[in-house]
């Protein structure tokens, strides 16, 4: 692993990496490390919490429809959002047809996800929908503040499951990262967080918690994080925040 410059800049589309196949491994649950299947089994624990008093669930990043056939069985409404149009196309390939009642998929970014949720949930309160991010997707965004103005303007709960930043969550995501096959890996630091990235594409940030809470504030939108399994940082609506943490506690 190299150590980069303290800020780096990246223009190019996050979607692109996925598009074209290069971010096909990270999905791939062979290369992952103890940690991270732990990280994901604790996140799935705080998704079943964070959505017991809500009616439809909207995943942001949903690759093929992740939590589809979870929240189906929760007897929810899903809406899920990816930018890769043929994650969608596999994800509704897959779809019974009477999965197609209560599952939607579409393709779209987190930057757009308000006017999403007004076209394809018309009608639906925002106090019943929870907006789901799941295992650091938002880590992928490179329209942060865009992403951040969307979401706030959809007036909906939120649980944004990411990475904390501490000496274990990065050499879980280093061994992550590395038996996917992106190497060399460089990481950057800022005063955002932790970022790696690779010569294929890939970049993915950890937030610092003091950062991206005061991300969110700016556009009038109050989360609290709340540390999960060892390596997990969860970052959530206020209403959800003792729920959550009782969760944890467990």
């Amino acid at each position: 692993m190299t150590t980069g410059p303290q800020s780096l800049a990246h223009d190019d589309s996050a979607a692109g990496f996925y598009a074209c196949g290069a971010g096909d491994q990270l999905f791939s649950d062979a290369h992952f490390p103890p940690a991270i299947n732990a990280f994901l089994h604790s996140e799935r624990m705080l998704l079943a919490v964070a959505a017991r008093s809500r009616q439809v669930i909207v995943e942001i990043g949903c690759h093929e429809g992740t939590h589809a056939g979870w929240c189906r069985a929760a007897g929810k409404r899903y809406l899920g959002i990816d930018p890769v149009e043929r994650y969608i196309q596999r994800g509704r390939a897959r779809l019974a047809e009477a999965d197609q009642q209560r599952c939607t998929l579409v393709v779209g970014r987190a930057e757009q996800v308000d006017e999403l949720i007004a076209r394809e949930l018309a009608g639906i309160a925002p106090s019943d929908i929870l907006l789901f991010i799941p295992f650091n997707c938002f880590g992928n965004i490179t329209e942060v503040e865009s992403a951040v103005r969307s979401i706030a303007r959809s007036g909906c709960a939120l649980l944004l499951s990411s990475y904390q930043t501490t000496p274990a969550a990065l050499l879980a995501r280093f061994a992550y990262y590395a038996a996917c096959g992106y190497n060399p890996l460089t990481l950057s630091r800022d005063e955002r967080g932790e970022l790696f990235h690779d010569a294929l594409g890939l970049h993915t940030y950890a937030y610092h918690p003091g950062w991206l809470s005061a991300l969110f504030a700016r556009f009038g939108m109050s989360v609290q994080a709340v540390q999960h399994a060892e390596i997990g940082q969860a970052f959530v609506t206020p209403e959800l925040e003792v729920a959550l943490c009782e969760q944890v506690r467990r």
